[in-house]
């Protein structure tokens, strides 16, 4: 991991977690913290293991399974509007 990478990795984790501790959603912080600490060691072991960082993997998949990856990233955007939608109390 180079340092564009690590300074990218670093403003994930603020963006991903301060919001959350700024409003007062302390839960939701720490739950975010969790979250953000299990992607950190998936990264970690993806780079020791694999010397590549998940992104890294993303698009190598993305350029041998194109349909594949796409379905994943529509997934996890998916996941993360619902979250949205339930946050926001709608059905």
């Amino acid at each position: 991991m180079d340092i564009k990478q690590g300074i990218a990795l670093s403003g994930m984790i603020i963006l991903f977690t301060v919001p959350w501790f700024v409003v007062g959603l302390y839960y939701w912080g720490w739950l975010f913290v969790a979250i953000t600490l299990c992607v950190i060691t998936a990264e970690i072991i993806s780079t020791i293991r694999k010397k590549k960082t998940i992104s890294q993997q993303f698009w190598e998949y993305l350029a041998h399974n194109k349909k594949g990856a796409i379905i994943v990233l529509i997934c996890l955007v998916s996941s993360f509007v619902v979250l949205i939608l339930h946050l926001l109390h709608l059905p």
